[in-house]
């Protein structure tokens, strides 16, 4: 109804009688219809991804989790588990703004700050952020330390030879893993550019940019004797640094890497982790038998006599299981045996000779 319209006596009886009986009028009508074309929208909080986005994004996340927990645990020869954290709110992913959350709510000297070039022109940086508790028992793993790994409560920031070590494991586990899970998205080219440990100095986007923030848990250890760390790993994506690509962030790419390249993937990744798993190997000199009295006498220079003769070969268990013949020798300063046979009967518990 515009302001030139001028209603008749019989037009605004009928109008003053749909009131009275609950109906509508012509400006109710419209003011309904032009609020349901509005919604709430928090301009601090601005989403920049869209829907399809996320979920895309989620599928990522998931498959690089798996290839992460896979190359992590090859590496270090150790159980560990990289998953998916859901929020309280139940979300998996958030967004936020850059600079008013993400860099003010991170502290300095607790995290390690991995800044990644996509290495694509149309592409930026994405940052791969770990809690020091668990990159901190990694050092001391591929190190050398041969322990079980723990938590390290108390950090130490980090020093030329950590940043190292964390360039290597990163650079061998990570961009793998990353790779791959967005492989039908686009083909990465990962650089490394730095380590970090104040996020003031992590400067990879606009100030006002927004990100979609992605955290994991990590496990260590089995299912009897497991270490859970909530939210020790995130990954940071801004939107500007992706925005080239957005349009390919589809369910439909996600699912097709699922049904196809993720299959032979993890075939590849399982063959190559199970040719580098430890196996113990038992060499037997031979066998004797002794009373107990001999034994409570037992004292130095004694000579207990075995079955096998000086010439004879020696039998290597592997699990327990006789595997090969073999003889004793020296490697530098090392005992050492020189293989030198098979037998079919190994299967059997013993080999001839």
């Amino acid at each position: 109804m515009n302001g030139e319209q001028v209603l008749n006596q019989s037009e605004i009886n009928a109008l003053l009688e749909k009131l009275r009986s609950g109906g509508s009028s012509e400006a109710d009508v419209e003011s309904k219809s032009s609020a349901e074309q509005y919604q709430e929208y928090d301009f601090n909080r601005p989403d920049k991804f869209n829907l399809e986005n996320i979920r895309s994004l989620e599928s990522i996340a998931k498959a690089f989790a798996r290839g992460f927990s896979q190359e992590l645990s090859a590496k270090c020869r150790y159980p560990i588990t990289i998953k998916l954290s859901k929020r309280d709110n139940g979300n998996i992913i958030e967004q936020v703004p850059y600079a008013t959350e993400y860099i003010r709510g991170v502290g300095k000297d607790r995290w390690a700050f991995c800044v990644v070039d996509l290495g694509l022109p149309d592409l930026g940086r994405v940052i791969l952020q770990m809690d020091m508790a668990f990159t901190r028992p990694i050092h001391q793993n591929l190190l050398g330390s041969g322990e079980r790994m723990e938590w390290e409560e108390e950090v130490e920031p980090l020093s030329e030879m950590d940043a190292l070590v964390m360039q290597d494991w990163v650079e061998s586990t990570v961009f793998p893993s990353l790779r791959n899970s967005f492989q039908n998205v686009e083909q990465f080219h990962l650089v490394l550019q730095s380590i970090e440990t104040d996020p003031q100095y992590v400067k990879i986007t606009r100030d006002s940019d927004v990100i979609a923030l992605i955290p994991f848990d990590i496990e260590f250890g089995s299912e009897d004797d497991k270490l859970v760390r909530v939210g020790g790993i995130q990954l940071c994506i801004p939107y500007l640094s992706i925005e080239a690509i957005s349009e390919k962030l589809t369910t439909e790419n996600a699912i097709e890497y699922q049904l196809s390249g993720d299959i032979s993937g993890q075939e590849e990744m399982m063959r190559r982790h199970l040719e580098m798993v430890n196996t113990k190997v038992d060499v037997e000199i031979g066998r004797g038998v002794i009373t107990v009295r001999e034994l409570l006498n037992l004292k130095n220079e004694d000579v207990i006599t075995l079955n096998r003769k000086v010439r004879d070969r020696m039998i290597g268990y592997v699990g327990g299981v006789p595997k090969f013949s073999c003889k004793p020798g020296r490697n530098d300063e090392r005992y050492a045996v020189k293989v030198t046979g098979f037998s079919e009967k190994a299967q059997g518990g013993e080999l001839n000779g």
